[in-house]
């Protein structure tokens, strides 16, 4: 078994991967067509849009390794974190106090090289975090904690993936920060439901990227504020590639780009092509990025999963209430109570199937250190199946004799 058959061996597995994930598009596609009504509703929520392209300036400074992780504890003598505890897949940010989490933001930027290659000014870096923190608010999902989930996770794969050495620091820095900022100010409810109230910034955004460009938004306004304006060590012409950067990566977490950027991911037949793609394209690596992280809670052990799915299940829940008191009918994924147990894990696990894996098994098919992400999925898949079948959680392991 030559390395020229391992090679051949991996063009073979990139084509028949590229087949399998056309065929679960066409069978989305199909179960759409048959009136699948909570399916559809799915499937709505993440029709192709145009995927942003990068278009920026060039850098005016040479490309940095950001991945530059100290593997020295943490300077705050009262932190048990190390360095290894915040890169992990198993940190859990439910477990931490909400103000913990803000003390660490910066450590994230320092470890990242940010603080150094970006010259951050570390005395705003505290006021910054906290103005973050409160801007957010105290929705069941979309809060501060989702908000330093997808900032850590992020964190996570910059220090695994090779692939993301060829940013600029500049370029990893505005991607931390949009991760961070990337639901800032969320009030809870979805474009559907501020789009068909004509809501205010419904109107102020025509009805395009409506939560996504607000959130965008306000990110750049308190990087404009001198107390937190943790850019300003940049030169001009960077401070311009800095914000585009947040922008983009923002604006990407729009689900209605979804489909767009998976199919994009597909389409790479090898990891050589993905980092050729990326190479020309480095905006397209950073959306991957905080897309993949925005929709990493799934991903996680499934202590952690499942409290995610009881949180997004709340905020859904409260916004079908809203919507009946107003004589709307809410969107069928939405229409559940909490207590029923078959029906949750129904839709949980038809949105991994038709949403989740069509991102996360191209994506590490191109990036095998993510590996246990995909692995964890297929676990999690798994055992909301046996919640739709039993209406528990109580069954810790597979039935042998279960074909799921």
């Amino acid at each position: 078994f030559s390395e020229q058959d391992a090679v051949e061996l991996q063009q073979i597995a990139m084509v028949i991967g590229d087949s399998f994930y056309r065929q679960r598009w066409k069978a989305m596609e199909t179960l759409f067509e048959k009136g699948d009504e909570q399916v559809s509703a799915v499937l709505n929520q993440h029709r192709e849009r145009p995927v942003y392209s990068s278009n920026g300036p060039g850098m005016s400074t040479p490309p940095e390794i950001l991945r530059s992780i100290s593997r020295q504890p943490f300077l705050r003598a009262h932190s048990p974190l190390q360095v290894e505890d915040l890169v992990s897949l198993d940190f859990d940010v439910l477990t931490q106090t909400e103000d913990f989490l803000e003390e660490l933001v910066p450590d994230i930027l320092r470890h990242a090289g940010c603080i150094e290659n970006c010259k951050i000014p570390e005395e705003r870096l505290m006021t910054w975090s906290e103005a973050v923190h409160q801007g957010y608010r105290e929705n069941s999902f979309h809060n501060w904690y989702h908000g330093f989930g997808v900032y850590q996770m992020c964190f996570h794969q910059l220090s695994l993936i090779d692939t993301f050495s060829g940013l600029t620091a500049t370029e990893g820095f505005g991607l931390l920060v949009a991760s961070l900022c990337h639901d800032i100010d969320h009030p809870g409810v979805t474009n559907g439901f501020l789009i068909r109230q004509q809501d205010d910034l419904a109107l102020r955004y025509n009805d395009v990227s409506v939560l996504e460009n607000h959130h965008a938004s306000v990110a750049c306004t308190i990087l404009r504020a001198e107390k937190t304006n943790i850019s300003s060590g940049l030169e001009k012409v960077e401070q311009g590639v800095f914000r585009k950067a947040i922008i983009k990566c923002i604006l990407a977490t729009d689900m209605a780009h979804h489909q767009g950027l998976c199919q994009k991911l597909i389409g790479c037949n090898s990891s050589e092509q993905f980092q050729s793609t990326v190479a020309e394209d480095s905006q397209f690596l950073m959306n991957v990025c905080v897309h993949a992280a925005d929709l990493s809670a799934q991903v996680l052990q499934w202590e952690t999963a499942k409290k995610w799915e009881e949180r997004i299940c709340q905020e859904f829940t409260a916004q079908a209430k809203k919507e009946t008191d107003m004589g709307i009918t809410p969107e069928p994924f939405m229409q559940f109570k909490m207590e029923d147990m078959k029906l949750r894990g129904k839709l949980q696990r038809d949105f991994i199937d038709f949403v989740l894996r069509p991102l996360w098994e191209p994506y590490t098919q191109l990036e095998p250190q993510m590996q246990r992400c995909l692995t964890n999925l297929i676990k999690n898949r798994n055992l909301y199946e046996l919640r739709r079948i039993y209406g528990s959680d109580q069954l810790e392991e597979m039935p042998d004799d279960m074909d799921l």
